[in-house]
């Protein structure tokens, strides 16, 4: 029998509603509808525009087309790609008469040495252990549909692993009306990408 409803599927709603009662849910109703709802996980939080603020500002930095290094013992890396729109092709839910499709706005790709390419977000907070396999599971989805393209996705490329780029701010400092965060920067690339 032919799919006759078709749903897309943020990887963002991954990260906000792991539970299985939440992805029975997205079964049954249209999930771009669900997700619009909050565009941001700070919204809730009322004005931090300091968080979005330094993380743009990260990511512009890191978009340069040079090869940075973020401590002894990690790989170099350089971004590929950034901020790309991506959908998957069709996804067929096996008993149901409906196909999903991924689509969302990844952080970045990185080419890291030795010619491996990173499928990467970035974070402007301590990321807390217990939050990893959430990030996880939305990275997972960014490589699927990179991966498995729908028609005229720009971006289409087999990923070898999934990774954090991470700014930590512990320290203010100011002198007059200019002030400044500092931190650690840290890159956590121990999950494998799941074939």
């Amino acid at each position: 029998m032919p799919c006759d409803r078709l749903h897309r599927l943020w990887p963002f709603w991954l990260w906000v509603a792991p539970d299985p009662v939440r992805r029975k849910h997205l079964i049954h109703r249209d999930v771009e509808t669900v997700v619009s709802v909050s565009e941001s996980p700070f919204a809730a939080a009322g004005d931090l525009r300091i968080v979005p603020d330094a993380y743009r500002a990260m990511k512009r930095r890191f978009a340069d087309g040079e090869w940075h290094s973020v401590g002894d013992g990690l790989p170099r890396f350089r971004v590929e790609h950034t901020e790309k729109m991506i959908w998957s092709s069709p996804i067929v839910v096996p008993g149901r008469n409906i196909r999903l499709i991924i689509r969302g706005r990844f952080d970045s790709i990185l080419l890291t040495e030795p010619a491996a390419f990173m499928m990467a977000d970035f974070k402007c907070a301590p990321v807390k252990p217990e939050y990893l396999h959430k990030y996880g599971r939305q990275l997972h989805a960014y490589t699927y549909a990179t991966e498995h393209p729908g028609v005229g996705s720009p971006i289409q490329r087999m990923i070898d692993g999934l990774g954090l780029l991470v700014f930590e701010p512990s320290t203010f400092a100011h002198e007059g009306e200019t002030a400044q965060f500092g931190g650690a920067l840290k890159m956590g690339s121990n999950q494998p990408k799941r074939r």
